[in-house]
């Protein structure tokens, strides 16, 4: 039976699947629970405890109809063709997640994508059953020559495609298929085929959260811009709640959660900062006497290892920003050989260390990951203390390219064909042989919502980080200033 000669609605199956999830009455507290648990230890706790299975099976009956990459699909599924509400291919943890969401706040309280696909099937004649908001933003300006507009999509696209179905709850349904029939024309070159809007990056970000879990330590380098400091946050959120999540806006809020929670710290090095600040010192308390006493304290190393140790089933990140910037020896002190992954408590060699102050002996748990970030252009520091070095595994975040060209096609053109000549220059003018990966300029600073704000970043924030370059031998000072003088009005050197 095709979608336009179908008499009931088409997806009915997913319809009844989300009302069964809409419908079920689930704890708050029990909501909460399983937001706060890992994915792998869900599908654990799912073996033993009732309401936990229930919950999980009919949310996994109902992402049976919404995902062709379903977990448990064709068992779940009761269409013979298998059909599914869109090609998500996001991973089950996510929508494990988003769905928990919905519960916990409403639609108010998830991702647009899920957004999307609960109106749908509350409403099939009023929306798409298209979750992406990238897609729908290129597929509205393709078949209207308007700018998105989300509130007139499905209105506008209904008169442009003009879909005839026995079922009129089926008309969006049968024009999605039109859509993505013709999707060389409105996806241009890009050959993706989710349907959820990913980081360009998601996929390294699960390697290098699999990575962290691993080694304990790792460290991001690379040029300012370049996103290391989004990065740690990314990594962290994956490495804790493992849910795949990708929008951009999400991960950060959910990384403010994990802050609060205190299972994931930051803090930047610096020259002054030293072992009191970091792991534990004496801080004067003035009584009611108006007397002096001083208290030791605990520093942002010693309590986030006591947290970890205090609660062995959750993971916990510690971030240190800019880390070859502090002096690992004084700040570390005692403690550098304790981070050591077969150092750690319960690891092969396990070490403790009597603490200057409190005299207390620290272990460093193995649910507790460091990563670090490191600009590999800032002379103004030494190189990485070698012990710290060799503890920690590292990864360099290159200048993407794709990233660029992949913002407002108004902008893209001008913001390449810039980020093409910054990095030629770069080439030709390297004194010091550092690798081109450790020199260019970030992606960050090309990117823009107009002509204005890109002359802006290349005025004020590439511009200024050549000369640095060059002030700190790092670049040759070039010939003339003319290239300079052409960044500004957003054209390449002569």
């Amino acid at each position: 039976m095709t979608i336009k000669d179908c008499n009931e609605f088409y997806y009915e199956k997913a319809r009844q699947a989300w009302n069964d999830w809409k419908q079920m009455d689930i704890p708050s507290e029990l909501v909460d629970k399983m937001l706060a648990t890992d994915y792998d230890k869900l599908l654990q706790d799912k073996d033993t405890d009732t309401e936990i299975a229930n919950a999980l099976n009919t949310i996994f009956n109902l992402v049976a109809y919404c995902d062709a990459k379903a977990r448990e699909k064709k068992d779940r599924n009761k269409y013979d063709d298998l059909r599914t509400v869109a090609q998500a291919g996001i991973r089950q943890n996510a929508w494990v997640r988003q769905l928990l969401k919905y519960k916990q706040g409403g639609i108010g309280n998830v991702s647009d994508a899920i957004r999307n696909l609960i109106l749908y099937l509350e409403d099939p004649t009023s929306n798409f059953p298209i979750l992406s908001e990238n897609h729908r933003k290129k597929i509205y300006e393709h078949y209207t020559g308007q700018p998105y507009d989300r509130d007139k999509f499905t209105n506008d696209l209904l008169k442009a495609l003009k879909p005839e179905c026995l079922n009129p709850e089926n008309a969006t349904a049968l024009a999605t298929t039109t859509i993505y029939a013709q999707k060389s024309e409105w996806n241009g070159d890009d050959d993706d085929i989710e349907e959820f809007e990913e980081l360009n990056d998601m996929t390294e970000i699960t390697k290098l959260a699999s990575l962290l879990r691993s080694c304990k330590n790792l460290i991001l380098q690379g040029a300012p811009g370049t996103g290391k400091t989004y990065t740690t946050a990314a990594i962290a959120v994956e490495l804790i709640n493992g849910n795949g999540i990708t929008d951009h806006g999400e991960i950060m809020a959910e990384y403010a959660q994990l802050q609060e929670r205190g299972q994931v710290c930051f803090v930047t090095f610096h020259q002054s900062m030293d072992y009191e600040d970091f792991v534990e010192g004496l801080r004067p308390q003035v009584t009611e006497n108006n007397t002096v006493t001083y208290k030791i304290e605990h520093g942002i190393f010693k309590q986030i290892c006591k947290n970890a140790d205090d609660n062995p089933d959750k993971a916990y990140v510690l971030i240190i920003d800019e880390i070859n910037r502090g002096n690992v020896s004084k700040i570390f002190g005692e403690l550098i050989s304790l981070i050591e992954k077969d150092k750690r408590k319960g690891a092969a060699h396990p070490l403790a260390s009597k603490l200057t102050y409190s005299k207390q002996e620290l272990t460093v748990p193995q649910n507790l990951y460091i990563i670090g970030t490191m600009n590999t252009t800032d002379r103004s520091v030494g190189s990485l203390d070698y012990a710290l070095r060799r503890r920690f595994v590292f990864k360099t975040l290159k200048s993407d390219i794709e990233v660029v060209e992949s913002q407002g096609s108004e902008i893209a053109s001008t913001a390449k064909t810039l980020f093409d000549d910054v990095k030629k220059f770069i080439t030709e003018h390297n004194y010091s042989n550092d690798d081109i990966d450790d020199l260019m300029v970030g992606h960050s600073y090309f990117l823009a919502d107009d002509a204005r704000q890109l002359a802006m970043n290349m005025e004020y924030g590439v511009i200024p980080l050549i000369k640095e370059y060059i002030r700190d031998g790092i670049l040759r000072q070039p010939t003339t200033n003319d290239c300079f003088d052409n960044w500004k009005k957003l054209q390449p050197r002569s």
